[in-house]
């Protein structure tokens, strides 16, 4: 790389700064004015570079943001919106908005500004535009470990560099520790939908069937209003719920409960139609659960920079309650392991291979069309882990 980008000053030459692959002592990727990866300098020893090269080479056609969305990375986080932020900020000044607006993904709403340290990265001096973001990701013992990415613009594109922060990796935090440096609360979402809709509704007459999905809404709403959920959207045959976290009170096991009781519920919903009208079609409601870590309002927590997110929590949600078949809760691998353990005891997940239950294990969802029969996914979704939760016992 040849010249870096810099103020201009009167009688001073703008010097030259290389960057030679083999040089970079740190876990370094490159990103053009096209806004697509060109290398990246993967350490043998960091999960997080090591995904962000494996996803670069099965498809190098997409963008920093394409590979950034793949759920593999995002597994990694227990909030990996500063991440994306981040990037997406920093990037956004340094690429002429012609280019940026064209490729980049549309967000419903402002992504607002990182916090970011003025601490150079050693070695380089900040001749042209350069900040930096921290982050934490998960290492292999369960532990959250400190990271920093620093960004540098060059005149061919953008460097960006993957450090560890100097202080002492914390604990990771769990779903009810709400005193984070983030200051973000945990959350889970629920989206539930209605199974075996296009058979219900050639049963039913319109307003019949109206009728039908207002009486299972209200039942809904009833059983996430006893654990704090809120609405969030409805849509057809759907509708998603947010539960925020509170002192004592894990938001996903929270959410596990709500879909045990929706269950419940709708069984007895179904046991009151069939005496009152002789009805003879099953009710039962697909949920998908997922979670996620952001700045809350207190007036209204739904309204949630994470709901803006392509791939995130509400999205996650939403995929796994539309493979869901048959009632079936399917939870993320994320979201189950962030319950603390003497909850989780409780829990009884796992996948069914031929009709028998193989307990505590987890699928990616490329895998999931052997279990449901053929259920298609898109292609960032295929690497998340998922388990379908079976029953919860008492304490």
């Amino acid at each position: 790389m040849k010249q870096p980008i810099r103020k201009k000053e009167s009688n001073t030459a703008t010097p030259h700064v290389h960057f030679p692959l083999e040089a970079m002592a740190a876990s370094t990727f490159f990103v053009n004015h096209t806004l697509q990866i060109e290398w990246v300098k993967a350490d043998w020893r960091d999960r997080l570079s090591r995904a962000i090269a494996t996803e670069w080479k099965e498809d190098d056609s997409g963008t920093i943001f394409d590979t950034l969305l793949h759920a593999s990375l995002k597994g990694m986080f227990f909030n990996w919106q500063p991440l994306f932020s981040f990037v997406y900020n920093f990037l956004k000044q340094s690429t002429p908005p012609t280019i940026f607006n064209r490729v980049a993904p549309a967000l419903s709403t402002g992504m607002g500004k990182t916090k970011t340290s003025a601490r150079p990265l050693s070695g380089f001096k900040k001749v042209g535009l350069l900040d930096s973001c921290s982050f934490q990701v998960e290492d292999n013992d369960g532990k959250m470990q400190n990271k920093r990415l620093y960004g540098v613009v060059l005149s061919e594109g953008t460097v960006f560099v993957l450090n560890n922060e100097t202080v002492k990796p914390t604990k990771m935090t769990t779903s009810t520790d709400l005193t984070g440096d983030s200051g973000k609360t945990p959350f889970s979402v629920l989206s539930v939908r209605l199974d075996n809709s296009v058979s219900i509704v050639d049963t039913l007459l319109p307003d019949a069937y109206y009728q039908l999905m207002k009486r299972i809404w209200r039942e809904s709403d009833r059983v996430l209003a006893a654990f704090d959920g809120h609405r969030v959207r409805r849509s057809g045959t759907e509708v998603q719920y947010m539960i925020a976290g509170k002192p004592n009170r894990d938001p996903v096991y929270d959410a596990i409960r709500c879909a045990i009781d929706l269950r419940t519920k709708m069984r007895e919903t179904e046991a009151s139609l069939r005496a009152d009208a002789g009805w003879y079609s099953r009710i039962r409601l697909n949920i998908g659960i997922s979670s996620g870590k952001d700045h809350l309002q207190t007036e209204d927590p739904t309204v949630s920079m994470a709901f803006m997110f392509p791939g995130g929590a509400a999205d996650q949600a939403h995929y796994l309650s539309t493979i869901a078949r048959k009632g079936a809760i399917w939870i993320t691998k994320p979201a189950l392991s962030h319950i603390a353990p003497e909850k989780r005891k409780r829990i009884t997940f796992g996948l069914y291979r031929k009709n028998r239950l193989i307990p505590n294990i987890f699928a990616q969802v490329s895998d999931l069309r052997h279990i449901n029969g053929g259920a298609s996914q898109g292609k960032q979704d295929r690497p998340m882990a998922v388990t379908r939760i079976i029953s919860l016992g008492t304490a």
